[in-house]
């Protein structure tokens, strides 16, 4: 009994420590999962004209596009993070390294077709930890998962152990009632 003790402790102290953790991390993941059904998490995906691959602007004409757009936080091809080509719509999204703000520039004419806030984003850094530091990202948040994982077992075995234990009582006693 005193393992089962020791079990129901160590479950209690994660569940009370884990708790934020847990909702933190579901939270900001299902905000992950539905950022393309809601527009104010991420901007739409705009559409491009048409044209063949071999028609695609060089990455320096995109950026001076972008940054032309005239947005704070997107002065120089310095304040670029990532710059991502969505073939099929045939559109750059460059996204700003502060503010979390994006410029769609058309793939072939260098044209803007649309500006935004990225909020997923900051979503993402609150997910994984990076939010809140170096050491919570690389440490915290790993300790978190690894507690999250003892959380379940531990969770499975506080809630088997009794039914296990009452199996074996009532086989013993049935044991003795048949011996007699």
């Amino acid at each position: 009994m005193r393992f089962f003790k020791l079990i129901w402790e160590v479950h209690k102290v994660l569940g009370i420590a884990l708790g934020v953790v847990l909702l933190l991390a579901s939270v900001t993941g299902f905000l992950l999962l539905v950022k393309r059904d809601w527009p104010w998490l991420i901007p739409p995906t705009a559409a491009g004209r048409a044209a063949p691959l071999d028609a695609v602007l060089p990455l320096p004409r995109v950026i001076e596009s972008a940054v032309a757009a005239g947005h704070p936080d997107l002065r120089s091809a310095d304040d670029v993070d990532r710059v991502d080509f969505r073939p099929k719509d045939h559109v750059f999204k460059v996204v700003a390294s502060r503010g979390n703000f994006e410029v769609q520039v058309d793939a072939s004419t260098g044209i803007v077709l649309s500006t935004g806030v990225r909020r997923t984003d900051l979503i993402e850094s609150l997910h994984d930890g990076r939010a809140f530091g170096a050491f919570v990202h690389g440490t915290l948040a790993p300790a978190s998962a690894i507690g999250l994982g003892l959380l379940v077992i531990t969770g499975y075995a506080v809630w088997l152990w009794p039914k296990l234990a009452r199996r074996r009582r009532k086989r013993g006693h049935q044991h003795r009632t048949t011996a007699q």
